[in-house]
């Protein structure tokens, strides 16, 4: 059995489990039915992955706290790096040093000042979803699939009226589109209108000479 039963606090005829948080994890393995030493290896295992994840996580918030001191650096220098994580733990020893001979109480209040210091950041992970929606919105992909879709659904309603309802089929065509500058410099406009200004103009049609007549008429 991995608790026993207690009264509880609030009505002393229910029973509760009086659970060890702390060593929930190893009393599971005891009771796995495995041979001591495969049991050792479990608990060595465990460890060994659970002080991994403490180091990646250390490791992570220092490299994010090091870029956020030296303005958004993307790869800070390897002393704030250092110092952020050193700070780091030196409180979490100290909160843990502060509890005296209850350490476990000083863990549970370093969880809630922890979990009461977050919670300004859940707005702003809310403003970051919305930028992140509106940026998406604005995203070349989303756009060309949406004008797709409308150039699509109007393609079909053009291809019910013109055949009255009869079967049909939509082909797409590659276009061809001479696209020109819209934008000209200042100096080529005014060469152009030079250019027209000093063009002579187109003299006026004559009418044919008959080779058989003289030019005078007589």
């Amino acid at each position: 059995m991995l608790a026993k039963l207690i009264p509880s606090e609030d009505d002393p005829s229910t029973l509760v489990p009086d659970i060890n948080t702390d060593l929930i994890l190893f009393d599971t393995l005891q009771k796995l039915p495995v041979g001591g030493i495969v049991v050792f290896l479990l608990m060595a295992l465990a460890v060994v992955l659970v002080a991994i994840f403490f180091v990646t996580g250390a490791d992570s918030a220092s490299i994010v706290m090091g870029g956020l001191s030296e303005h958004g650096a993307e790869e800070p220098t390897k002393k704030a790096v250092i110092f952020w994580g050193v700070a780091t733990g030196a409180v979490a020893a100290i909160m843990l040093l502060a509890g005296g001979d209850q350490p476990a109480e000083a863990l549970n209040g370093l969880q809630n000042i922890t979990i009461v210091a977050s919670l300004p950041f859940v707005l702003v992970m809310l403003l970051l979803c919305v930028a992140l929606w509106k940026d998406l919105s604005r995203d070349p992909m989303m756009i060309r699939n949406q004008i797709a879709r409308h150039v699509l659904e109007d393609s079909v309603a053009q291809g019910i009226d013109r055949h009255d309802g009869e079967p049909f089929e939509l082909r797409t065509v590659e276009a061809v589109i001479d696209v020109k500058p819209l934008h000209r410099s200042h100096d080529a406009t005014e060469q152009d209108g030079a250019d027209e200004i000093s063009a002579p103009a187109d003299p006026s049609p004559q009418e044919p000479v008959d080779e058989g007549k003289d030019p005078s008429g007589n």
